[in-house]
């Protein structure tokens, strides 16, 4: 029992410890978010006062709560296996999961009454940050971000296009730095670096914005645009040491980067240092020369061992003879002029084939040539007029070349004929019409000036126009669902012919195309950023079956972000649908303009 005592003071002094600690964090986290600024009238005074109230007791409880829990939040972190039957079980766990969002919390202008009185909208927008900020203290930080983007949206309406009043554009303001710090900490740089952009579109004055956004720049490793971004806050507000002293740190930090990075650089790229990689190299090359160097020495002393075994043979064979042996370098003279005298009679042996061949060659091209002049000579040549009658060509009266068996008509036959020369038509101009822009000759339904009857079959190329037109319908087709928007982006491989047929007085648009690539983006506007993208392909679109347009998806990746995916998939289904509809309004097109 003395033991278990001894073991449990330890636990309860290092449990002590340990919230100490992370109510000194918790405490300088929230001595961070921005309290809006300015009255809000009266009422709004009031309400500010009971929810502050209401908020100070509520964080006090939380953090007894919060003292209360440790020793149950400990051991579901030791616990893997019980923190994974329970998210089976479904029971709610302290650490709210982007799962739990509900879609309605990302909508744009969530919650917003045309009706509603401006001061009402801003007393809920001021209840949600300080709902926002509870859930802050007490480490839900899911749930804390959800409460500032609400705010946020339900204020947007009434600041239009940044025309609200000051104490809407600081409440936007404050929301907004409070969501960025809060998406800063869920390990979210881009998000949180978007949203403080989006707090200085609405106050390019405010300091805290411009230290949201370098705190992003920071984490996202762009480490000039913190520091432009801390040097704008500093010149805002330069007595705010937080500020003053992290653009010290990150100038500190830079500066020692670059070092490291110069020495690091001249350390690979130096001649001199032996661990360096041009250094290595250095060594290899020179081991090679000193290799090949070696090798040619080598053989050098080889054949020069083997030039002396040839001399002393040959004054071995000398001596034999009963001659005087002879010294090595009249021996090596000799030698060289030898060969010498070799390489000049091989040559003259080389230049000699060359003549000879050049000689054949044209001898050959000599006797061609002669043949050909005496089969020229022979008697078997026809003259040109030979040469027309044998092809069957002759002249006519007035002078022109034609066929032998082309009939001339007489003067008798020409007037029972009369004349057949070919007459234009004389076509009556009909009033111009002007449809959608184009202007016409004829009117609608009715086929040339040759055949006004309209009985014979005449059509009429238009697949220029209506490729061009069926592209730009294909192209402007958007979809809208709540705050996200489908867009085509490119329209790829769009095959097909069209024409316009007129016959039995009846005028048919016969069209036949298919599109193999569309690309299309769905986009969250909230938040400007795509969100899901694909591809499909419209395999048949013709005359025959327009009405119905057959639309196969080919492609499709969805972003991990915090978008519904059952919107993604609506506004999905919805792109496709208004592509259907851009099909039939270049139908109608197509009879309108033709």
């Amino acid at each position: 029992s003395l033991l278990q005592s001894k073991i449990k003071n330890q636990v309860s002094r290092r449990v002590s410890i340990f919230m100490d600690a992370k109510t000194e964090e918790r405490n300088a986290d929230h001595m961070e978010i921005e309290e809006a600024s300015g009255k809000i009238g009266l009422e709004s005074l009031r309400k500010g006062n009971e929810s502050n109230v209401e908020s100070s007791d509520t964080r006090k409880g939380d953090n007894d709560h919060v003292k209360e829990g440790t020793e149950k939040v400990k051991d579901e972190k030791m616990s893997k296996e019980d923190d994974n039957s329970e998210n089976e079980s479904g029971e709610e766990s302290v650490k709210s999961d982007e799962s739990s969002f509900h879609p309605s919390d990302y909508e744009d202008d969530a919650g917003f009454d045309p009706d509603k009185d401006p001061t009402e909208i801003v007393l809920k927008a001021t209840t949600l940050k300080e709902e926002g900020n509870k859930f802050f203290n007490i480490g839900d930080l899911v749930r804390a971000s959800r409460s500032y983007k609400k705010g946020v949206s339900i204020l947007k309406p009434i600041n239009k296009e940044n025309t609200g009043d000051g104490q809407v554009k600081t409440l936007i303001v404050t929301l907004s730095n409070n969501l960025s710090m809060v998406c800063l900490k869920q390990g979210k740089p881009k998000l949180s670096m978007d949203v403080a952009s989006k707090a200085i579109e609405v106050d390019n004055y405010n300091m805290k914005a411009y230290y949201r956004r370098a705190m992003a720049h920071k984490k996202l490793g762009n480490f000039k645009e913190a520091k432009r971004d801390l040097k704008e806050a500093v010149k805002i507000d330069s007595t705010n040491k937080t500020v003053v002293k992290e653009l010290h740190a990150l100038v500190k930090y830079m500066s020692e980067n670059a070092k490291k990075q110069k020495a690091a650089a001249e350390a690979v790229f130096s001649f001199d240092n032996k661990t360096s990689i041009l250094y290595e190299d250095k060594l290899e090359a020179e081991k090679q020369k000193k290799e090949e160097e070696e090798r040619k020495k080598r053989a050098k002393q080889e054949v020069l061992k083997k030039r002396k075994q040839n001399w002393e043979d040959e004054c071995v064979k000398r001596m034999a003879a009963g001659e005087d042996a002879i010294t090595y370098e009249n021996w090596d003279k000799e030698r060289k002029k030898k060969e010498k005298e070799a390489k000049k009679a091989k040559k003259e042996e080389e230049r000699r084939t060359q003549r000879e061949a050049q000689e054949r060659k044209r001898a050959a091209r000599e006797a061609a040539r002669k043949n050909v002049e005496t089969d020229s000579n022979t008697d078997d040549e026809l003259t040109k007029s030979e040469l027309a009658m044998f092809r069957g060509y002759k002249k006519t009266t007035d002078g022109k070349t034609t066929s032998y068996f082309t009939r001339e008509q007489t003067e008798h036959e020409k007037k029972l004929i009369g004349d057949i020369t070919p007459q234009r038509l004389q076509v009556k101009t009909e009033s111009k019409t002007e449809d959608n822009g184009d202007k016409t000759a004829q009117g609608k339904g009715k086929a040339s000036a040759w055949n006004t009857g309209g009985v014979t079959w005449e059509e009429k190329n238009a697949t220029s126009w209506c490729t061009a037109q069926l592209k730009h319908r294909l192209q402007k087709t958007i979809a809208m669902e709540g705050t996200l928007i489908g867009i085509i982006t490119s329209v790829d491989d769009l095959n097909g012919e069209a024409s316009v047929a007129v016959a039995g007085g009846r005028k048919r648009y016969i069209f036949d195309y298919h599109c193999d690539k569309v690309s299309f983006d769905i986009r969250n506007q909230e938040v400007d950023e795509t969100v899901a993208s694909g591809t499909f392909k419209l395999p048949d679109i013709n005359s025959g079956n327009h009405d119905e347009v057959e639309v196969e998806i080919t492609a499709w990746s969805e972003k991990a972000t915090e978008t519904s995916p059952e919107k993604i998939i609506l506004c999905r289904n919805s792109l496709l649908s208004a592509t259907r509809s851009s099909v039939l309004d270049f139908v109608g097109d197509f009879n309108s303009h033709y």
